[in-house]
């Protein structure tokens, strides 16, 4: 995020990308990485669900969310930074 808000000065801009970043997760029903693992991991911790189920419902779909997610991130700018030239 902190990328794609330094590549604008312009507010409205700004708000957009940050729309553009964040509406995909609220739309898809997808939780953020950080703040569902805690809530995971604190369900294994108190005993309502075990550690295996922990990692094979949550740590692996958001490990290969971010994954992916990364990756197409990376390549949209590395295409607008190099994708014209050559």
């Amino acid at each position: 995020m902190a990328w794609l808000l330094g590549s604008t000065k312009s507010t409205p801009a700004q708000l957009m990308l940050i729309w553009l970043a964040t509406a995909p997760i609220a739309a898809f029903g997808f939780r953020h990485s950080i703040a569902g693992s805690t809530e995971v991991f604190y369900l294994a911790a108190s005993g309502s669900i075990s550690l295996v189920e922990a990692i094979l419902t949550f740590e692996l779909p958001a490990l290969a969310g971010n994954i992916i997610g990364g990756v197409v991130l990376v390549a949209m700018v590395n295409h607008g930074q190099a994708g014209g030239k050559g």
